[in-house]
């Protein structure tokens, strides 16, 4: 073997990680919508919750992946003003495709009809 027999003992323990991590991470994401904002918390290690307010928000797209197509899921990205590289940002995974357009349509909705204040 190219890693030797350590590489491979090993291997099992990465393989469970990955499956428990994966699990963990799904099982924490949540988001919530209400009046002029949408809310969003994820992470399992380092828990983050991001507020974004409609009178912030400067874009809303939605993203379907080939995953995502095939599974009639989509993902919801928010990018608001202010936001630095390094900002937890809110972006809804794992949504039904229906729910995913309805929540971009309502929040880019938002968006248009809010003016602006700097």
């Amino acid at each position: 073997m190219a890693f030797g027999w350590s590489a491979a003992a090993a291997l099992p323990l990465f393989v469970a990680w990955a499956v428990i991590a994966a699990r963990q991470h799904v099982r924490h994401l949540g988001w919530a919508e209400h009046d002029e904002v949408v809310l969003m918390k994820s992470g399992w290690i380092w828990r983050q919750v991001t507020l974004a307010r409609a009178n912030k928000i400067q874009s809303v797209s939605l993203h379907q992946s080939p995953f995502d197509r095939r599974n009639l899921m989509a993902r919801v990205r928010v990018d608001t003003a202010g936001a630095g590289a390094s900002s937890h940002r809110v972006n809804v995974t794992y949504l039904e495709h229906s729910v995913a357009a309805g929540l971009a349509d309502r929040l880019a909705a938002q968006a248009a009809s809010t003016e602006f204040k700097w």
